[in-house]
């Protein structure tokens, strides 16, 4: 995630992870195509290679869409917009109802991953689909600068 445009009435953020979401829509597009092609030898392992294909593109779909946030305070509403294969959904919050931006954190072997959540009314709402290991301090911090100028 990283901030696209920071003026005093508007502030953009761009989630496209094109890397991670291009690999496993590749490697779901291969699954499907081996199945298809008889390149399997028997049917347990067509069957088994065409549910791995479709598991990709059910968690590329789920896990990886295209999303910018925006927070506009000419308008005063904050807007999310996730795009993914089947269509773009939008969603709008009020200005108002959001306290601040905070760090949501898990340890896992060791290490610290992260994602970016919103609190409104003691409702934590995540802004990203999965945690990542880049630190998301700053950009929390600078986000809830903004709101606060706001």
């Amino acid at each position: 995630m990283r901030i696209v445009e920071m003026t005093p009435d508007k502030l953009t953020l761009e989630d496209r992870p094109r890397l991670m979401a291009g690999f496993v829509w590749f490697m779901g597009l291969a699954c499907i195509y081996a199945a298809l092609s008889g390149q399997t030898r028997d049917m347990p392992e067509t069957i088994l290679v065409t549910v791995l294909g479709v598991g990709a593109f059910v968690l590329a779909h789920y896990f990886f869409p295209f999303q910018r946030l925006s927070f506009d305070c000419r308008s005063g509403q904050f807007t999310r917009e996730v795009a993914r294969v089947t269509g773009r959904l939008q969603s709008k919050i009020p200005l108002t109802e959001i306290e601040r931006v905070a760090v949501q954190a898990q340890w896992s072997d060791n290490s610290r991953m992260e994602r970016l959540v919103l609190i409104k009314d003691r409702e934590r709402v995540p802004l990203e689909y999965g945690f990542t290991s880049s630190p998301r301090e700053q950009m929390a911090k600078d986000i809830n600068a903004w709101l606060a100028r706001c």
